[in-house]
């Protein structure tokens, strides 16, 4: 089951001012949010 994932506006327009990597890492670490909200956050 997908969960869905809402970003505020504001998350929104700090994660585009992040450079390119980071912005990938984000979006990567988001999607893993949403397929499985309730694990252990990695460390």
């Amino acid at each position: 089951m997908m969960y869905s994932l809402k970003i505020d506006k504001e998350a929104a327009k700090f994660i585009k001012r992040l450079d390119k990597s980071t912005r990938k890492r984000m979006k990567e670490a988001l999607l893993e949010i949403q397929e499985t909200p309730y694990t252990e956050a990695k460390k």
